[in-house]
């Protein structure tokens, strides 16, 4: 798996990565994932969202609530 950022969400706290998924290597559950080109992952919460481009991924990564439930049901309490 390549790391390529590591954040902190400012909205919900927990931390974002940003991965390079062109070499085919993000793995979830054993199984290589071939959809997308670069992911955005909740690491807090393992949760993740595949994109085809990195821009798209990166503007996931401050609204960690947009594709985790958990986060989105945390900023709801708030």
């Amino acid at each position: 798996m390549n790391i390529v950022r590591e954040s902190r969400a400012r909205s919900t706290g927990a931390t974002v990565l940003l991965i390079d998924n062109r070499d085919e290597s993000f793995e979830e559950m054993g199984e290589l994932l071939h959809d997308g080109r670069w992911a955005t992952v909740c690491e807090t919460h393992g949760t993740y969202v595949l994109h085809s481009t990195r821009r798209l991924a990166e503007s996931f990564m401050a609204a960690p609530e947009e594709f985790c439930e958990t986060c989105q049901d945390e900023a709801d309490t708030e």
